[in-house]
């Protein structure tokens, strides 16, 4: 979609509300658009804990669930579900993957001939398990990597910031912003009850509690000036 890429952000605003983009010189960069999805906490993600029986198994060991018509019960499956969820770091890893979109001399407003993309992928603290991933991942609707563009036709103006400059160029890049994750671990069982049939056991293990920090990617595009 064409667009004027006006200046959205300037660093006194990221200063009080995102903090400023991570780069080597942050004070000649101005920041034209950021780009992040919302993170859906109530997705779950399923698998087999092969340290739980999957053979039937008989409830004497359960006496709070004994009853005279209930038989036994089998383990199905665990799940990891999203207990609390919040940003923690904002512009948390420096920016990464630039790409050149355009450069402008002062006074113009150019139209891109091309189309500009790169990628990001979601950064990991410690060594989570292929599971703990695989829920994290889903909740940010990342699979793998994403990529992020600059569309060709897409409108840019001289920056007001660079009017001491001849020139300015401008980016597309990554950067991202630091997630907290608290997570349950659910584990579900079929239980017989007799004549009656069966039902399903969601049971929360006690040990299965983790804390989980996430670099969740977003795109960025910025300025910086050219020569005087």
């Amino acid at each position: 979609m064409k667009k004027i890429l006006s200046v959205l952000i300037i660093m006194s605003l990221m200063v009080m509300s995102l903090g400023s983009i991570a780069m080597a010189d942050s004070s000649s960069i101005v920041v034209h658009d950021v780009e992040s999805t919302p993170v859906n906490t109530n997705v779950i993600y399923k698998f087999i804990d092969p340290s739980l029986k999957t053979d039937p198994i008989a409830l004497e060991k359960f006496p709070s669930l004994m009853m005279s018509s209930v038989a036994s019960e089998q383990y199905l499956y665990s799940y990891y579900k999203i207990r609390d969820h919040r940003i923690v770091g904002y512009n948390s890893l420096p920016t990464y993957n630039q790409k050149h979109i355009i450069s402008i001399a002062k006074g113009q407003t150019v139209s891109t001939t091309r189309t500009v993309s790169t990628s990001g992928s979601v950064s990991f603290e410690s060594s989570p398990s292929t599971e703990i991933k695989g829920l994290i991942n889903s909740s940010f609707g990342i699979s793998g990597s994403v990529t992020y563009e600059v569309t060709n036709g897409t409108t840019f103006s001289f920056p007001s910031e660079w009017t001491a400059y001849n020139s300015a160029d401008f980016y597309l890049g990554v950067s991202a912003d630091k997630h907290k994750f608290t997570l349950d671990k659910v584990d579900v069982y079929q239980v017989s009850v007799g004549n009656y049939g069966f039902t399903l056991e969601h049971r929360t293990d006690s040990n299965g509690s983790k804390t989980q920090y996430a670099h969740k990617p977003k795109k960025v595009v910025y300025s910086k000036p050219g020569s005087h």
